[in-house]
């Protein structure tokens, strides 16, 4: 399926029966849009029951991290805007990491992302524990919300894309190549 360089699609599908209220309960569990700075396409998912949140930036075959593992995605401290946990998953899509086709661009891209699952991060679908430190108040606080998850892929696809070896050739690309 294709689809205009405006259109993004939001679905719901994980069970939150036993989840504690917050801000996830108005959240979709899967976003899917296009990057107006970089033209890449993006993609928030909340992959399990755990309630948490991963994102994605898609780079073309084209691009010199297609192909590398997320170890292997080096950039210089004075370069890194990126995901505040890093680089953890570097792969081609699959059923979740995917994204709608617009005319005229590859089928094929490789996945680069971040998830939002880290030791003291916010899962509302994880049983509070208040032994450890894990009250509701704490879980709430500690939550990447969609839209900090959604800031966190701009900046990194900003951040792809400004890799100095890929400046000039990724403009030149933007401007000979339209994409309806």
């Amino acid at each position: 399926m294709t689809t205009s360089k405006s259109e993004f699609e939001e679905t719901r599908h994980i069970d939150r029966t036993n989840w504690p209220p917050g801000p996830w309960d108005s959240e979709p569990d899967r976003i899917e849009w296009r990057d107006e700075a970089t033209g890449l396409p993006c993609v928030i998912i909340r992959p399990n029951n755990d309630g948490h949140l991963c994102g994605y930036v898609g780079v073309p075959i084209w691009h010199m991290f297609y192909g590398k593992h997320c170890d292997d995605i080096g950039f210089d401290d004075d370069e890194y805007t990126g995901p505040y946990r890093g680089v953890t998953y570097a792969k081609h899509g699959n059923a979740h990491v995917r994204h709608t086709q617009l005319t005229n661009e590859p089928d094929r891209f490789w996945w680069l992302g971040f998830s939002c699952d880290g030791w003291g991060d916010g899962q509302p679908g994880r049983p509070i524990d208040p032994e450890f430190g894990m009250s509701l108040d704490r879980v709430q606080r500690q939550y990447r919300t969609v839209p900090q998850v959604r800031e966190d892929c701009t900046k990194f696809a900003q951040m792809i894309i400004n890799k100095p070896e890929l400046r000039v050739s990724w403009q030149q690309l933007l401007t000979s190549e339209e994409v309806n």
